[in-house]
């Protein structure tokens, strides 16, 4: 049995030793007062278990025991001491605040024992009570945690989730493009909670970042130089800083960037998102760095663009033997850059390096790398390939080109109505030399030649 505390207060002398007596006998701990103000306030400082008061102390004139918050809400037991004289001052105790009475007798030992045992029960399921809500609080605590964790791990995964259904469906758009940057953008446009799209491009050698325009979604800015020459370490840091300082003023809190290299620790293009506020925090921006790099770099990968790339002067060997019937299975396609060097006429800077790096990327893809590609300087371009080769993938690809973006002006409509015309040449009517001469003569003029058949009539 726990050990109890009681706290006394009663007017006779010889009452109070033989409770005091009693409750000792129950192994209790007992203190005695003099008074009411000194035992209210004792109360607050050393709560006891329960307090015996004489009915005839029970206040003064400043205080009313039954008015002690510890008393009203029952922390403290109230036991009552009286005579059967004091019946008529009991008429003004409310019973719901005590816990028992003891009456005036000559011995209390007995009862005593009673409301001890029955106190200690009280006393200990209070106990229980106090140690179940801590239990309670920390079982809650404890579930609050779990909740947490769980939906960390719910974020984490709808995060990578989000982000993989965007590579997924990035993956789709490159398959039919055959062509990275419009591929991105396209993948941008099929989500509904991107609300706005800026591409950064950068171009390390001259230290410069330009925006891209590639879909209704983008957002473009003048170009941006560094003042003055700086490590590839710290033009890195100033274009990822720069760039995301920029997204940030733009788009506002509801944004996300990431980079995308072209080799490893080359940032090329920087991208950012302005997203709805729900998706905002579950896009995984690692992921899709990560994954789209490396479908960069795989795209960008100079071995294999050089690969189908062979000197002009061989095409005419080839030509040749279909011209004579000595190559049933080779056709030779042509794609003209006349009305792509008319506009770069009005323009100030086009990115060669760039436009063709894609383009011959593209046309690799597009045809599996069964095609062999043969330039002619920046006036056209041939592929040689096997008839059965499907070639509806390439015509697409050149259709979907976005040309424009390799201009070095900003203004939306440059370039956007340059066509790349996919022609398949009829070599038994006119020598693919002439064709060549043809190029050099008129190398700003768009050729259609009649000895050529647009290859949309035969498909």
């Amino acid at each position: 049995m726990k050990k109890l505390n009681y706290s006394l207060l009663l007017q006779d002398q010889s009452e109070e030793d033989q409770i005091h007596y009693s409750l000792r006998k129950c192994n209790s701990n007992v203190k005695t007062f003099n008074d009411l103000d000194s035992l209210w306030a004792s109360l607050f400082t050393e709560t006891p278990s329960a307090v015996i008061v004489d009915i005839r102390l029970f206040n003064n004139q400043e205080k009313f025991l039954k008015n002690h918050p510890l008393v009203v809400n029952k922390t403290v037991a109230l036991i009552i001491f009286s005579r059967e004289a004091d019946g008529p001052i009991l008429r003004n105790i409310s019973p719901e605040i005590v816990f028992d009475h003891i009456k005036f007798s000559s011995n209390y030992d007995l009862l005593i024992q009673h409301i001890n045992i029955r106190l200690s029960y009280v006393v200990e399921l209070e106990h229980k009570v106090v140690e179940l809500g801590q239990m309670n609080d920390a079982k809650a605590n404890e579930l609050s945690a779990v909740r947490k964790q769980l939906y960390k791990i719910k974020s984490d995964e709808l995060s990578k989730t989000i982000a993989y259904m965007m590579t997924k469906r990035f993956f789709y758009q490159f398959r039919m493009m055959k062509n990275f940057l419009p591929a991105l953008a396209k993948t941008m446009d099929d989500f509904s909670f991107i609300e706005k799209l800026i591409v950064f491009e950068v171009d390390a050698k001259k230290q410069k970042i330009r925006t891209l325009n590639l879909s209704d979604k983008t957002t473009t800015i003048p170009s941006l130089q560094t003042e003055e020459t700086l490590t590839d370490a710290y033009f890195k840091s100033y274009v990822v800083k720069t760039c995301n300082s920029i997204i940030a003023d733009l788009f506002g809190l509801n944004n996300i960037s990431f980079n995308l290299e072209k080799y490893p620790g080359k940032v090329k293009y920087v991208v950012g998102l302005k997203t709805q506020k729900s998706h905002k925090a579950h896009i995984d921006e690692e992921f899709l760095s990560r994954v789209l790099s490396g479908e960069l770099q795989r795209f960008s990968d100079e071995d294999f663009i050089n690969l189908s790339q062979r000197p002009l002067y061989e095409i005419f060997s080839v030509a040749q033997r279909i011209a004579m019937n000595q190559d049933a299975r080779n056709v030779v396609y042509h794609i003209d850059f006349s009305s792509l060097n008319c506009s770069i006429e009005k323009e100030d800077y086009f990115h060669w390096d760039s436009f063709f790096n894609d383009l011959i990327s593209g046309i690799n893809q597009t045809l599996n790398g069964l095609g062999t590609i043969f330039i002619n300087g920046i006036s056209d371009l041939f592929i040689v390939a096997d008839y059965s080769v499907e070639i509806k993938e390439l015509m697409y690809f050149l259709d979907q080109f976005m040309t424009w973006s390799y201009f070095e002006a900003e203004e939306s409509s440059v370039g956007k109505l340059i066509e790349l015309p996919l022609l398949r040449l009829n070599l038994k009517k006119k020598s693919i030399l002439d064709v060549v001469n043809n190029s050099a003569r008129t190398p700003r003029t768009h050729i259609k030649s009649n000895d050529s058949e647009e290859i949309l009539n035969e498909l």
